[in-house]
């Protein structure tokens, strides 16, 4: 094989593979129109979602028009992101929770449509702006509470250790 030669596997935007052997996350940025740029708000929510999608690595790296490597500190907060943006609550079954403007995928759909600034007081407000019809209705809500309440605290963490960076010039 070529060693030049691109994998036509890792051509689409956003495409990520890891290599486990090295500890690196490769994410094709190639036809995404925009320069690899960790500090915008589209490349940091396509980032976390290859993480997501293919688990948190030590070094990430955005190839396209201009390779960037990303390790270290960035790496991990970047990684924090990424399983901060993924909360997992399980809807009730059936119609009637799934059309629920309160259900848990459209509680955190809300939260999360800022990403990788999530708007969780507002999905938070959204949550009881109605009281439930039922027993299962209540637990469905704490459990979706507890969730951003659970993202609210790491998202604080996540802020917390990004600028102790900032102020260390990069480092803890």
């Amino acid at each position: 094989m070529n060693p030049f030669r691109k994998n036509k596997k890792n051509t689409v935007p956003g495409t990520a593979q890891i290599n486990r052997e090295s500890g690196s996350l490769i994410i094709s940025c190639s036809g995404c129109g925009q320069l690899p740029d960790p500090s915008t708000p589209a490349c940091a929510r396509c980032i976390c979602e290859a993480i997501a999608s293919e688990g948190p690595a030590e070094r990430i790296r955005l190839s396209g028009t201009r390779d960037t490597e990303i390790s270290g500190n960035a790496a991990q907060i970047l990684c924090g992101l990424a399983t901060l943006s993924i909360p997992v609550v399980n809807d009730m079954q059936g119609r009637r929770c799934s059309n629920c403007s309160r259900s848990p995928s459209n509680i955190l759909e809300t939260a999360w449509a800022d990403f990788p600034e999530p708007s969780i007081a507002p999905a938070m407000s959204r949550l009881y702006s109605d009281a439930g019809d039922g027993p299962e209705c209540t637990v469905c809500m704490q459990k979706t509470y507890a969730a951003l309440k659970k993202a609210e605290e790491d998202l604080a963490d996540i802020r917390s250790r990004a600028s102790a960076m900032a102020r260390n010039g990069g480092g803890y």
